[in-house]
């Protein structure tokens, strides 16, 4: 109900879908990226993450239930529990988030986006979202902080790890297994295992995912243009025909070839960049020409996991990377308000840290002219009393004179203004006799 999702920090805008729309499953034969190009979102990571497989996911939503054609998104109670579904007005955590452990690392990032969009995405698996002040409104719709649960082992460390969870009813199970009563999928993926894996992994969930994945990637072809949009079975007549499609066909091809296997996988949606686009700086640009789709599998232990497919053969460019002057100015603009208090034990940012030693060492540099000065200032003094001692027989009148002003200096006995130096001379003679004797030689000389 609204008051449950309230209660729970949850809706606040941006479409009130809990689900993305089936239509971002839709088969199409021409698929228009040209003005995708656009940028979307920028994510700022707060904690460093380098994802297994050089690419982040962002996932905002998954499809899991067959209609006989393709897959939508699931009604059933319970289902996809793990997904973020409606953007946060206070801090909630997802329903049913992935296992943690040692093969999972908690990365906290945030979210700013350029466009609307109808659900929130985040890293991989997100486990909780927090509302965020939004630095500039006339630019940004709307921001919000995500921490994903964000998967830090690759598929060889998976073998031997059962699928499914085992706390899932008959149903669930049901539910993320259906596939297309086509016999030719399951013949496919039986002959995909022994053509690819030995007779002893042919068993193993991991194994065989890698199998189907690397198989479809090595025979498919990546392309925007295909012709399977008009067929009873678009996935069926991309598979059995000429393997020729873009991201929905290769999702939707894995996934019913690993569900004939009796392997729950489903499709999940939102976007996927290359490592490399960050650029080693903490902001990543996100356009919508990245909106992605790919299959996902449950390995127990693990979780949803990714496992996507990567066409070695490639018809249609990929979209290019984000600006990098763009993506450092948006960053920018996104980090203009953060509300968060500072750790005391946290380390300094680079930026910080190198201000700091320049000011540090700046001081010392300060305090050792100084002290230098200082030094200095005594030495002369000191050598203006020591002088008479070494000077030459012309010069001891001035130098004498010099060292008795110092001394008398001293004692707060000063020249004062337009006062001469025989004036002086007779105001101290009470306390200095001497001095008016070396006063007449020194003005003699």
């Amino acid at each position: 109900s609204d008051s449950e999702d309230e209660s729970e920090g949850r809706g606040g805008g941006g479409g009130g879908e809990t689900r993305p729309d089936d239509e971002d499953l839709e088969f199409k034969d021409e698929l228009d990226q040209s003005r995708d190009h656009v940028p979307v979102a920028v994510v700022l990571f707060r904690d460093d993450f380098s994802p297994p497989y050089g690419t982040y996911y962002f996932r905002q939503g998954a499809f899991s239930q067959y209609n006989g054609r393709r897959l939508v998104g699931a009604v059933a109670a319970g289902a996809d529990e793990d997904l973020a579904d409606t953007f946060p007005t206070a801090p909630y955590d997802v329903d049913e988030p992935p296992p943690m452990g040692a093969h999972r690392a908690t990365v906290e990032t945030t979210v700013a986006l350029l466009t609307e969009h109808s659900a929130p995405f985040g890293l991989e698996a997100p486990v909780r979202l927090e509302p965020w002040p939004n630095p500039d409104p006339d630019r940004f719709r709307r921001t919000y902080n995500v921490f994903s649960a964000a998967l830090t082992a690759d598929f060889a460390s998976m073998i031997g790890a059962r699928a499914g969870d085992p706390r899932w009813s008959e149903e669930e199970r049901q539910l993320y297994t259906a596939p297309p009563e086509d016999p030719r999928y399951r013949e496919l993926a039986e002959r995909i295992l022994e053509e690819t894996l030995p007779e002893d992994m042919r068993d193993d969930p991991a194994a065989r995912v890698a199998a189907v994945t690397s198989w479809l990637g090595q025979e498919g072809s990546y392309s925007l243009r295909s012709n399977h949009a008009g067929a009873e079975d678009p996935t069926a007549h991309f598979l059995f025909g000429d393997l020729t499609g873009y991201c929905v066909h290769f999702a939707h091809a894995a996934t019913f070839l690993l569900r004939t296997l009796g392997l729950p996988t489903r499709v999940a949606t939102g976007y996927a960049i290359p490592e490399s686009a960050r650029r080693g700086g903490s902001a990543l640009l996100i356009s919508g020409d990245t909106s992605h789709a790919w299959p996902e599998v449950y390995l127990e232990g693990f979780g949803w996991v990714v496992a996507d497919v990567s066409p070695q053969t490639v018809l249609s460019p990929p979209p290019p990377p984000p600006d990098p002057e763009l993506q450092n100015l948006l960053g920018e603009l996104a980090r203009g308000l953060d509300a968060r208090p500072p750790d005391p034990e946290a380390p300094l940012p680079r930026f910080a840290t190198s201000m700091r030693d320049v000011l540090v060492w700046l001081g010392l540099g300060l305090l050792a002219l100084g002290v230098g000065f200082l030094v200095f200032l005594i030495a002369a003094k000191l050598w203006r009393r020591l002088a008479p001692r070494f000077a030459t027989e012309d010069a001891l009148p001035r130098l004498s004179y010099r060292a008795a002003l110092d001394q008398l200096s001293e004692l707060s006995l000063r020249r004062a203004k337009g006062e001469s130096r025989e004036a002086f001379a007779a105001r101290v003679k009470a306390l200095a006799p001497s001095f008016e004797a070396l006063t007449r030689t020194h003005v003699g000389v």
